[in-house]
């Protein structure tokens, strides 16, 4: 009887932790597919904004920036491009 208890609970807990990986694989998933859409649509208002800049190159602020001048801050022109753009269906 304990025994098949014991069995019961250790079947309980590997179903369990099987259904945490299925999950936690499908927000990777769902997160690997937003992050390729939100690159998507970022993409041309980030074209756009260089082109109209005259860019050779753009940079994203991130660990190997080790200091920026704000005034040189592009975000707010990509963000304002995007929301000037017609939303896709």
């Amino acid at each position: 009887m304990q025994l098949d208890m014991q069995r019961q609970t250790q079947d309980a807990q590997a179903e369990m932790e099987r259904v945490q990986q299925d999950a936690q694989g499908e927000i990777e998933a769902l997160q690997q597919e937003l992050q390729i859409e939100f690159e998507t649509l970022l993409s041309p208002a980030i074209d756009e904004v260089a082109t109209e800049k005259g860019l050779d190159f753009l940079m994203a602020v991130g660990p190997g920036v080790i200091w920026a001048n704000r005034s040189l801050d592009l975000t707010q022109d990509v963000i304002d491009k995007l929301n000037s753009e017609p939303s896709s269906p």
